[in-house]
């Protein structure tokens, strides 16, 4: 996830990040928010709405690809 307007982390970074990790077979989503800055701030200050949503898509990714597999063994990490 990123901004177009991100002055600290260029969205060429995200992308270039995203091309990486789909060429390994990762999984992985690119999101770019338009008229997003840094720290998901638009003209300088915080949009909460914007925040809020990348919020949820991170945490639906998290709970997708890296929540336990029914069956698996977490002591022998499968």
């Amino acid at each position: 996830m990123s901004g177009d307007e991100d002055d600290v982390v260029p969205v060429k970074e995200s992308y270039y990040l995203f091309g990486l990790l789909k060429a390994r077979k990762l999984p992985c989503e690119c999101k770019i928010y338009e008229g997003i800055g840094h720290g998901f701030t638009r003209n300088g200050k915080l949009d909460p709405i914007t925040a809020f949503l990348a919020q949820g898509k991170i945490l639906t990714f998290f709970r997708e690809n890296l929540a336990p597999k029914a069956g698996a063994d977490p002591a022998k990490g499968k």
